[in-house]
């Protein structure tokens, strides 16, 4: 289980009793991320293993650590 579990439910509680028709889409919006999360990190990991090969960058250039924190920082937080 994730350490978010608690964080989700009082999330969901609050969203019922402020915005109760806007419910469905809220879960649906949650559902979208979780299938997707897992997507997301397997594309940030190919990137991420890309930008450090020799074969994408050239054996006499460095490492690119500025630019694997750049798309960091452009991927949105789970």
């Amino acid at each position: 289980m994730r350490d978010t579990r608690w964080l989700f439910w009082r999330q969901l509680a609050a969203m019922a009793w402020r915005y109760p028709g806007g419910l469905d889409n809220y879960l649906w919006l949650l559902m979208l991320n979780e299938h997707f999360i897992d997507y997301q990190q397997l594309v940030q990991d190919q990137i991420e293993a890309q930008l450090r090969s020799s074969q994408f960058l050239g054996v006499d250039q460095p490492q690119p650590a500025a630019l694997i924190a750049a798309a960091r920082q452009l991927t949105p937080a789970p």
